[in-house]
């Protein structure tokens, strides 16, 4: 992943003109759902005092005990009990080429999304739960599964991805996969022609401990608010106020082959990647963001990205009718200040056609 140097004083201007441009053409944040989507009043700011003791709200807790329920199901290879946890209209969006990309549907889609990794798996299959955020029906973690395939048990794959949730009326309505390298997810579902045909898997992989597999702490009202306060500062173009909320080492790190893709240091290195993603948007661009969850760390966003066409800029048909670029960032926060953000597109293929391969270039 190649590095991206802070711009010298006059890049740094015009990003800012850029990004103002797209911000003063009446743009605004697309509208959080949930608990405390509104003003985000109380939220600690660098230099105030810490907040009462946090209580996720009841839905929050409604929503992490569902998860915990879901992902016993899922590490015990119980198809039966994760069902009875989705709604009859639940939706899994897996993004990629291998096997299982596609969209899974209803309870059978769920059984028809579980099934392939007993079957696909050779034995191994560990579950670690970096994080697990939770506000109102939203819920979101970051994940390192290891696992093996039938065909080759003697390799081990290791899966980085984050996960996303959304729950209505007590039951899981709606899922995403999202890789953190879409390329590796792949081609664990994709095996080659050649791949030696290994020992039949059992009929359930190994849990990767006994019970639950989430941490027992779930969702950060306070992390959460200053999270929602920064996506509002960036809607409204306050830069004054974001620069007070992010660290001057800050590190944004975007994964991929797009043309985005790269590690931007510090708030010049922020300033440049916006203004870089506002000026392939176009006038379409809404800084906002569409979930939000904190948890002790940090927290997730879901932030979509209006794909138009920029001026000056060829228009890309296919990318275009996606109607957006979604990517979900997780912030670390530290002190009440970002300090890092990790970047990841919900869908790469999607991702790359809109912004551009960095690899066409060379």
């Amino acid at each position: 992943m190649r590095k991206v140097a802070s711009p010298h004083r006059a890049v740094v201007v015009a990003v800012l003109l850029a990004v103002a441009a797209v911000l003063a053409a009446g743009m605004l944040p697309v509208p959080l759902s949930g608990p405390g989507a509104g003003s985000p009043r109380g939220t600690r700011t660098p230099g105030s005092a810490p907040g009462p003791r946090e209580t996720p709200s009841r839905a929050s807790r409604d929503t992490a005990a569902l998860l915990h329920a879901y992902y016993r199901a899922f590490a015990d290879g119980n198809i039966s009990a994760a069902r009875r946890l989705v709604g009859d209209d639940f939706v899994m969006h897996v993004p990629g080429k291998g096997l299982n990309a596609g969209e899974y549907r209803g309870k059978e889609g769920l059984r028809g999304f579980m099934a392939p990794l007993l079957g696909y798996g050779g034995g191994r299959f560990t579950v670690r739960v970096r994080h697990f955020a939770v506000h109102g029906g939203t819920a979101f973690t970051r994940e390192v599964v290891t696992l093996n395939r039938a065909k080759d048990p003697g390799r081990t794959w290791t899966l980085r991805l984050a996960m996303e949730y959304r729950v209505r009326r007590g039951r899981l309505a709606e899922a995403w996969t999202v890789p953190e390298e879409q390329e590796v997810y792949d081609a664990y579902w994709t095996p080659s022609r050649d791949t030696p045909t290994g020992t039949p898997a059992p009929s359930r992989p190994a849990p990767s401990q006994p019970g639950p597999a989430l941490p027992g702490h779930a969702g950060s009202p306070r992390n959460t608010r200053l999270l929602i306060t920064f996506y509002g500062r960036l809607a409204r173009g306050d830069l004054g106020g974001l620069h007070r909320m992010v660290s001057d080492t800050v590190e944004v790190r975007v994964p991929g082959h797009s043309a985005l893709s790269g590690v931007y240091r510090g708030w010049d290195g922020f300033l440049e990647l916006r203004g870089r993603v506002a000026a392939a948007a176009g006038r379409r661009y809404r800084p906002g963001a569409r979930a939000v969850a904190g948890d002790r760390s940090g927290g997730f966003v879901r932030e979509a990205v209006p794909m138009g066409p920029a001026p000056g800029r060829a228009r890309n048909a296919e990318a275009e009718a996606e109607g957006s670029a979604d990517m979900t960032a997780y912030c670390t926060v530290r002190r009440g200040r970002i300090v890092r953000v990790e970047e990841f597109p919900v869908d790469s293929g999607a991702w790359q056609r809109f912004f551009g391969d960095a690899r066409d270039r060379r």
